[in-house]
């Protein structure tokens, strides 16, 4: 039998070590995601920014928890300091095509329509061959589909009257199945600016077979039959 002292001398360093290794975990990367997380979930960005923060505090270049920092700083509604993060990741990885796309975003939310439309149109040139790992996800966790980012910039220059870029955009994420029914409505409109009631009456009656309903009023107000 062990004596008794010895017994809670082995105690002791159990659980001085077990304490060592619970303050290790919590201030871990992993445990500190873990918590971001559940903030988000909660809808609490701030919280979640004050563990993401911690993460980049010990690891500067850590490009996951900047990229997460800059996400929930954009959904705070402090749109220049998710900027601010959002660069920093890109001088860790300056062909990180989902850093240029919410730069763009960013942007667009600040009112600055050109630097938003020259972060969204890089980020199209940078974006890479498509490979899917075994569960069909993106192998890039920062992918970002093309589509996505076209269907964007399609409203950010219709919002500036460039209706022939924005149609180019609206025509690719409808051939590429795109929230399309939102996309043949908008082609619609295009057509219908242009003078043009035949293609406008096309599209619109195209958004409403692909379940846009808003297109039926339109399509009653602007279409013959």
């Amino acid at each position: 039998m062990m004596p008794k002292r010895k017994f809670l001398v082995r105690l002791f360093m159990l659980i001085i070590i077990g304490s060592i290794g619970c303050a290790v975990y919590l201030n871990s990367s992993q445990y500190l995601f873990k918590k971001a997380y559940q903030k988000e979930q909660e809808g609490d960005f701030k919280g979640a920014i004050e563990y993401l923060s911690k993460i980049i505090r010990k690891e500067q270049n850590n490009l996951p928890a900047l990229m997460r920092r800059g996400a929930n700083k954009s959904k705070a509604g402090d749109f220049q300091e998710a900027i601010d993060d959002y660069m920093w990741a890109l001088e860790i990885d300056s062909d990180n095509v989902m850093a240029h796309y919410t730069i763009g975003l960013n942007y667009w939310k600040l009112d600055s329509l050109k630097l938003a439309e020259e972060y969204l149109s890089k980020a199209i040139e940078l974006i890479p061959p498509f490979l899917v790992l075994e569960d069909g996800t993106p192998s890039d966790p920062f992918y970002v589909y093309e589509s996505e980012i076209k269907y964007e910039r399609a409203f950010l220059y219709y919002e500036q009257y460039n209706y022939k870029l924005a149609l180019q955009d609206f025509l690719f994420c409808l051939k590429t199945n795109y929230r399309s029914g939102e996309a043949a409505f908008y082609i619609g409109n295009i057509y219908g600016i242009y003078g043009m009631s035949d293609e406008e009456c096309f599209y619109y009656k195209k958004a409403l077979n692909l379940n846009f309903e808003e297109a039926r009023t339109y399509i009653q107000e602007h279409c013959n039959n």
